[in-house]
């Protein structure tokens, strides 16, 4: 999925790079095949751990409380039992 993006992002792209659980069990590590389009378009790939902003997370948790308080953020639970 990343190199078919990075045949369409515009000059001076900003990627973020955030999680790879899809590769941690895999043999072979994922190689980027279209680097070169990085260099072309002289975009910037940052990587993105939440934890970098835990001191935030507190006026985040009333931020998001109070948004969901006055009905601008719904959420929806889908509890499911067992394995299928």
């Amino acid at each position: 999925m990343l190199d078919e993006m990075l045949m369409h992002i515009r000059d001076q792209s900003r990627i973020i790079a955030c999680g790879a659980i899809s590769s941690y069990n895999q043999k072979q590590p994922y190689r980027i095949k279209n680097y070169s389009r990085i260099i072309i378009k002289r975009a910037l790939i940052q990587g993105f751990i939440y934890f970098d902003y835990a001191k935030e997370f507190p006026r985040a948790i009333m931020h998001l409380a109070k948004m969901m308080a006055d009905g601008k953020l719904k959420y929806s639970i889908d509890l499911r039992k067992g394995l299928d």
